[in-house]
């Protein structure tokens, strides 16, 4: 369970604190279905920084794939990384 609080506020840490902004971004929200939203992060976060985004990813991928996240759990990402959109901030500086 540590583990999965670990990966969790890695994910939350790297979606809130990071300030700068995208011009023109065209994804609005992501998709709350569990294998559309990971394409859709994979492209946000390698959009910015490409290897930076695949390291993220291998390291969220392993307990997401498991199953690790309960569905409130996964619903909170969703929520964060929805929110990160709307503020329209970018995945890395």
């Amino acid at each position: 369970m540590v583990t999965i609080r670990k990966s969790t506020q890695v994910l939350l840490l790297i979606i809130l604190f990071l300030p700068e902004f995208v011009s023109g971004q065209t994804l609005k929200n992501f998709s709350h279905d569990k294998v559309k939203f990971i394409t859709e992060m994979e492209i946000f976060l390698q959009a910015t920084n490409k290897k930076d985004g695949e390291k993220l990813m291998e390291r969220f991928l392993i307990p997401w794939n498991a199953g690790k996240f309960s569905p409130a759990q996964q619903e909170i990402i969703y929520n964060t990384s929805d929110g990160m959109l709307k503020k329209k901030t970018e995945g890395f500086s």
